[in-house]
């Protein structure tokens, strides 16, 4: 199955997000897989303890992306990060 991937620019919007968490014996902590362009590595962006965003900072460029969780959001999981 093919697994279509939103595009997130840093200094634009912010893209808001469903929440979710995976199955499993232990509690899992929610996360968004990112692949950050400038960086060309893969991170997770965790959720914030009080459940109402993901955020992330670049390893190359140390920018900060932020992914709000509400109504309306996306349940998308995968997003690819361009902060060049």
């Amino acid at each position: 199955m093919a697994d279509s991937e939103d595009v997130v620019e840093i200094g634009g919007e912010v893209v808001d997000s469903g929440a979710g968490a995976r199955g499993g014996g232990a509690v899992a902590r929610p996360y968004l897989r990112l692949w950050f362009k400038c960086a060309q590595q893969y991170q997770r962006a965790y959720k914030s303890a009080d459940g109402s965003a993901y955020s992330a900072r670049c390893a190359k460029c140390m920018q900060m992306v932020r992914f709000r969780v509400g109504p309306g959001g996306t349940s998308q999981r995968s997003f690819n990060v361009s902060c060049e």
